[in-house]
């Protein structure tokens, strides 16, 4: 149980430092939710998302600094 408590505090404690590029609106958590059967199924797929975000976020800021030297 002690694993839970450590995954939740950690969660709780990145609320409002995320970066909004990583981030995942309300509109989209409910579309997931409102998508997958699952609960497990819906936070893998919020997941993904952020994922994806992240990746998009990285390779622009990557072309951003190619295109300024």
């Amino acid at each position: 149980m002690g694993r839970i408590k450590n995954i939740v505090e950690k969660s709780e404690l990145m609320i409002g430092t995320i970066d909004v590029r990583y981030d995942i609106s309300a509109a989209s958590l409910i579309e997931l939710v409102m998508h997958y059967r699952l609960p497990l199924e819906s936070a893998c797929a919020a997941f993904r998302v952020g994922y994806l975000q992240g990746a998009k976020a990285a390779r622009a800021k990557m072309k951003k600094e190619s295109t300024t030297i």
